[in-house]
Protein backbone atom coordinates (compact mmCIF):
# COMPACT_ATOMS: atom_id res chain seq x y z
CA UNK A 1 0.00 0.00 0.00
CA UNK A 2 1.38 3.15 -1.18
CA UNK A 3 2.29 5.93 1.66
CA UNK A 4 -0.54 8.11 0.33
CA UNK A 5 -3.36 6.10 1.09
CA UNK A 6 -5.41 6.03 3.90
CA UNK A 7 -8.33 3.55 3.87
CA UNK A 8 -9.96 4.03 7.42
CA UNK A 9 -10.32 5.67 10.70
CA UNK A 10 -6.63 6.02 11.97
CA UNK A 11 -4.79 5.00 8.90
CA UNK A 12 -4.24 1.54 6.92
CA UNK A 13 -3.27 -0.60 10.18
CA UNK A 14 -5.55 1.58 12.45
CA UNK A 15 -2.76 2.94 14.18
CA UNK A 16 -3.49 6.78 13.82
CA UNK A 17 0.47 6.58 12.78
CA UNK A 18 1.67 7.74 8.92
CA UNK A 19 5.05 7.23 7.63
CA UNK A 20 4.98 9.83 5.71
CA UNK A 21 8.00 12.31 6.23
CA UNK A 22 7.06 15.06 4.44
CA UNK A 23 3.37 15.84 6.88
CA UNK A 24 4.62 19.11 8.89
CA UNK A 25 3.85 19.52 12.44
CA UNK A 26 2.87 22.77 12.39
CA UNK A 27 0.95 24.16 9.60
CA UNK A 28 1.03 27.33 8.08
CA UNK A 29 -1.16 28.93 5.15
CA UNK A 30 1.66 27.91 2.45
CA UNK A 31 1.85 24.03 3.69
CA UNK A 32 -1.93 23.49 2.23
CA UNK A 33 -1.90 22.75 -1.35
CA UNK A 34 -5.75 23.82 -1.78
CA UNK A 35 -8.81 24.21 0.77
CA UNK A 36 -12.75 23.18 -0.61
CA UNK A 37 -15.73 23.95 1.41
CA UNK A 38 -17.84 20.98 2.49
CA UNK A 39 -21.08 20.73 1.62
CA UNK A 40 -22.55 20.34 5.22
CA UNK A 41 -20.46 19.79 8.34
CA UNK A 42 -18.83 16.54 9.70
CA UNK A 43 -16.14 15.40 12.32
CA UNK A 44 -15.35 12.33 10.08
CA UNK A 45 -11.54 11.79 8.80
CA UNK A 46 -10.75 11.78 5.02
CA UNK A 47 -9.93 8.52 3.84
CA UNK A 48 -7.84 8.50 0.63
CA UNK A 49 -6.85 6.16 -2.21
CA UNK A 50 -4.86 6.96 -5.32
CA UNK A 51 -5.86 10.38 -6.68
CA UNK A 52 -9.01 10.40 -4.74
CA UNK A 53 -10.39 11.46 -1.22
CA UNK A 54 -13.60 10.52 0.43
CA UNK A 55 -14.98 12.28 3.25
CA UNK A 56 -18.75 12.61 4.68
CA UNK A 57 -20.91 15.79 5.90
CA UNK A 58 -24.09 16.40 6.85
CA UNK A 59 -26.74 19.26 6.73
CA UNK A 60 -28.21 19.35 10.54
CA UNK A 61 -31.14 21.42 9.41
CA UNK A 62 -32.74 18.68 7.40
CA UNK A 63 -30.94 15.84 8.62
CA UNK A 64 -29.33 14.68 5.52
CA UNK A 65 -26.13 12.69 5.06
CA UNK A 66 -23.62 13.80 2.14
CA UNK A 67 -20.95 11.57 0.51
CA UNK A 68 -18.10 13.49 -1.31
CA UNK A 69 -15.60 12.56 -3.35
CA UNK A 70 -13.05 14.74 -4.13
CA UNK A 71 -9.79 14.60 -6.73
CA UNK A 72 -6.54 14.73 -4.29
CA UNK A 73 -4.56 17.10 -6.65
CA UNK A 74 -6.67 20.01 -6.92
CA UNK A 75 -9.55 19.42 -3.77
CA UNK A 76 -12.20 19.12 -7.05
CA UNK A 77 -15.71 17.05 -5.92
CA UNK A 78 -15.33 14.57 -8.23
CA UNK A 79 -19.01 13.20 -7.21
CA UNK A 80 -21.82 13.93 -4.48
CA UNK A 81 -24.34 11.73 -3.09
CA UNK A 82 -27.00 13.19 -0.83
CA UNK A 83 -29.48 10.91 1.41
CA UNK A 84 -32.38 13.03 2.70
CA UNK A 85 -33.48 11.73 6.21
CA UNK A 86 -35.12 13.23 9.50
CA UNK A 87 -33.27 15.33 12.01
CA UNK A 88 -33.01 13.68 15.08
CA UNK A 89 -31.81 14.83 18.31
CA UNK A 90 -27.51 14.61 18.33
CA UNK A 91 -25.25 14.44 20.95
CA UNK A 92 -24.06 17.96 21.32
CA UNK A 93 -20.52 16.88 20.35
CA UNK A 94 -21.11 14.38 17.10
CA UNK A 95 -22.76 15.34 13.85
CA UNK A 96 -24.95 13.39 10.97
CA UNK A 97 -21.11 12.63 9.99
CA UNK A 98 -19.06 11.68 12.83
CA UNK A 99 -17.73 7.93 11.48
CA UNK A 100 -15.22 7.76 9.17
CA UNK A 101 -15.61 5.85 5.78
CA UNK A 102 -13.30 3.14 4.83
CA UNK A 103 -11.98 2.56 1.02
CA UNK A 104 -10.29 -0.53 -0.91
CA UNK A 105 -10.24 -0.95 -4.72
CA UNK A 106 -13.80 -1.43 -5.24
CA UNK A 107 -14.97 0.96 -3.63
CA UNK A 108 -16.31 2.99 -0.30
CA UNK A 109 -18.08 2.15 3.06
CA UNK A 110 -19.56 4.24 4.85
CA UNK A 111 -22.00 4.76 8.21
CA UNK A 112 -24.42 6.45 9.47
CA UNK A 113 -27.49 6.30 12.22
CA UNK A 114 -30.50 7.31 13.07
CA UNK A 115 -32.53 6.27 16.31
CA UNK A 116 -34.22 4.04 14.40
CA UNK A 117 -31.46 2.90 11.66
CA UNK A 118 -27.80 1.95 10.98
CA UNK A 119 -27.01 2.35 7.29
CA UNK A 120 -24.29 0.53 6.07
CA UNK A 121 -23.87 1.64 2.60
CA UNK A 122 -21.18 1.09 -0.28
CA UNK A 123 -20.37 3.19 -3.10
CA UNK A 124 -18.38 1.89 -5.75
CA UNK A 125 -15.43 4.72 -7.32
CA UNK A 126 -17.77 6.24 -9.29
CA UNK A 127 -20.32 7.17 -6.46
CA UNK A 128 -22.82 4.52 -7.58
CA UNK A 129 -24.46 2.63 -4.78
CA UNK A 130 -23.44 -0.73 -4.95
CA UNK A 131 -25.50 -2.28 -1.84
CA UNK A 132 -27.22 -1.20 1.52
CA UNK A 133 -27.66 -2.58 4.80
CA UNK A 134 -30.26 -1.40 7.49
CA UNK A 135 -28.79 -2.93 10.71
CA UNK A 136 -31.09 -2.07 13.00
CA UNK A 137 -32.48 0.83 15.60
CA UNK A 138 -29.31 2.95 17.24
CA UNK A 139 -30.19 4.26 20.40
CA UNK A 140 -26.40 5.73 22.20
CA UNK A 141 -25.93 8.70 24.23
CA UNK A 142 -23.23 9.89 22.80
CA UNK A 143 -23.82 9.57 19.19
CA UNK A 144 -22.89 7.84 16.53
CA UNK A 145 -18.59 7.33 15.76
CA UNK A 146 -18.92 3.72 14.06
CA UNK A 147 -16.13 4.03 11.30
CA UNK A 148 -15.83 0.45 9.48
CA UNK A 149 -13.32 -1.53 8.83
CA UNK A 150 -13.07 -3.72 5.48
CA UNK A 151 -10.75 -6.81 6.20
CA UNK A 152 -10.00 -9.17 2.93
CA UNK A 153 -14.15 -9.47 2.05
CA UNK A 154 -15.66 -8.30 5.41
CA UNK A 155 -17.30 -4.93 6.55
CA UNK A 156 -16.53 -4.96 10.40
CA UNK A 157 -18.39 -2.49 12.81
CA UNK A 158 -18.49 -2.61 16.47
CA UNK A 159 -22.15 -1.15 17.37
CA UNK A 160 -22.49 0.05 21.18
CA UNK A 161 -25.93 1.91 22.28
CA UNK A 162 -27.58 1.54 25.80
CA UNK A 163 -29.50 -0.95 24.20
CA UNK A 164 -28.02 -4.33 23.40
CA UNK A 165 -24.26 -3.70 21.88
CA UNK A 166 -23.69 -5.86 19.56
CA UNK A 167 -20.78 -6.68 16.40
CA UNK A 168 -21.94 -6.92 12.91
CA UNK A 169 -20.05 -8.40 10.09
CA UNK A 170 -21.69 -7.89 6.43
CA UNK A 171 -20.19 -10.70 3.82
CA UNK A 172 -18.98 -8.74 0.91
Amino acid sequence: MADEEWTRFRGPDGSGVSHATTVPTRWTEKDYNWKVKLPGVGHSSPVVLGRRIFVTSGDPDVGKKIVCCLDAADGRIVWQRDYPSKTDSEYRESTYATATPAVDRDGVIVTWSTPTEVTLLALDHAGRETWRRNLGPFIATFGNGISPILFDNLVILKIEGRHSPHSYTADL
